[in-house]
């Protein structure tokens, strides 16, 4: 963080709008398993598309390491994902 970050998140606002750890309030980030699409090869994969998860989806804090699904962080009912 820099000199001019040194005032404290209170909410997310984007693509984390809604979330925060129930176990420490850590607001960022979170290990989430998603939903994507890839070309593959049989080298590996490139160029994932769009990505999305549901409420169901596994979630993990990265700060505390508390696990849930990720309806167990959203902190409101209308979290754009």
């Amino acid at each position: 963080m820099n000199e001019t970050d040194k005032t404290k998140k209170t909410e997310n606002v984007n693509c984390l709008e809604g979330f925060k750890c129930p176990e420490c309030g850590v607001l960022e980030p979170f290990y989430i398993e998603v939903i994507t699409t890839v070309t593959m090869f049989d080298e590996g994969s490139d160029n994932h598309g769009d990505l999305t998860w549901e409420d169901d989806s596994y979630c993990v804090c990265s700060e505390c390491e508390y696990e849930g699904k990720v309806k167990d962080f959203k902190t409101t009912k209308d979290s754009i994902w």
